[in-house]
């Protein structure tokens, strides 16, 4: 029985061993780390999704465990969603699908992933063609986000994988095309040997707005602060039955989030401005300084002409000497000659 005892042990611990939601979730290559993205949504705990998001600073660690928060809220509304509109929800699922087998976009985040362009509003005969409508899109979107967020993970085992670019870095794909075309989506591994996916943000393209200083990432929090207010009222209008379809739901989002937001994005396009303003007038000075310092050095490695050294001033010329003075006499000087007056 002694000997039974630990064999007993190690057979009920190694159940919870494998358990990723109890030994940690694996990131040990990029196959690991989509299916750890697969459990954690599947697991209820996309919260955990920002953890994913490879940080270089504690500023950006700061802003993914933020988003990853959100995230969790967007799970919880869409758990709503489902106990309250399932056959609507059912229904999205299958737009989505269709919109798939027919090759195109449904809505802005399958445009963002996939590259595909929405469809076309059929057109009357002899009538120009139009294109998308942005607020269907919208509308769509908005509809995907709160009822289905994550169920483009359920089938990520099949169509989402990677293409090595070098020993420690992977391009993302779906149906083995790029993700998010032109820009892509990559995974790195870090110092720490695990593998994290790796947002644009060094693109040229992006760079402009992404934040650098302690006020932009500020407002990007604040920008997070805002969805996730939004977000949370929307599961509190689905669960007291204030909204009975998406359609009003997704317009109550609209509502809710379009006019604070943008608000925030003009506070932040106006402090990005003058941050480009300041940079620009910085690399002026700097073009400046180059070229007064380009123009000292070729000053000073030029010949220098020669100048004539001025001649000293001739000496005065002494006076001309006069006669010499004769040798002294004794004799009394002369009479001066009798005036020509005449005798009166």
């Amino acid at each position: 029985m002694r000997r039974l005892l630990p064999l007993l042990l190690l057979a009920l611990l190694l159940p919870a061993c494998g358990d990723p939601s109890r030994r940690g979730y694996d990131q040990s290559s990029p196959e690991a780390t989509i299916k750890t993205a697969r459990l954690m949504v599947e697991q209820g705990r996309a919260e955990r999704l920002g953890e994913l998001l490879y940080a270089d600073s504690p500023e950006w660690r700061e802003l993914y465990l933020r988003l990853g928060d959100l995230l969790g809220k967007v799970q919880d509304l869409a758990d709503s969603v489902q106990t309250h509109m399932p056959e609507e929800v059912e229904q999205v699922k299958q737009d989505a699908l269709t919109a798939a087998r027919e090759g195109r976009a449904s809505n802005f985040i399958q445009q963002a992933l996939t590259g595909r362009r929405a469809a076309r509003p059929a057109a009357a005969p002899g009538a120009p063609r139009q294109g998308p409508d942005p607020r269907r899109l919208l509308n769509d979107t908005l509809k995907q986000l709160s009822s289905d967020p994550y169920g483009w993970l359920e089938e990520s085992e099949a169509r989402l994988g990677f293409e090595w670019i070098d020993d420690n870095t992977v391009a993302l794909t779906w149906d083995t095309k790029a993700i998010a075309p032109p820009i892509g989506i990559t995974m790195d591994q870090a110092a720490d040997g695990k593998w994290y996916l790796v947002l644009p943000t060094s693109l040229p393209q992006v760079r402009p707005v992404v934040p650098d200083t302690p006020e932009e990432f500020g407002i990007w929090a604040s920008i997070i602060q805002v969805m996730d207010h939004a977000v949370t009222d929307m599961q509190r209008t689905v669960d007291t039955g204030q909204v009975r379809n998406l359609d009003d739901l997704s317009r109550t989002a609209g509502e809710n989030l379009l006019l604070p937001m943008g608000l925030v994005f003009i506070a932040y396009g106006k402090l990005v401005e003058d941050d480009m303003d300041a940079q620009r007038e910085q690399a002026r000075e700097q073009r400046r300084q180059r070229e007064a310092a380009a123009q000292a050095r070729q000053a000073d490695t030029q010949p220098q002409p020669l100048v004539p050294t001025p001649e000293a001033p001739a000496p005065a010329q002494e006076p001309a000497p006069g006669p010499a003075p004769g040798p002294a006499s004794d004799a009394p000087p002369s009479e001066p000659p009798p005036s020509a007056e005449p005798p009166g």
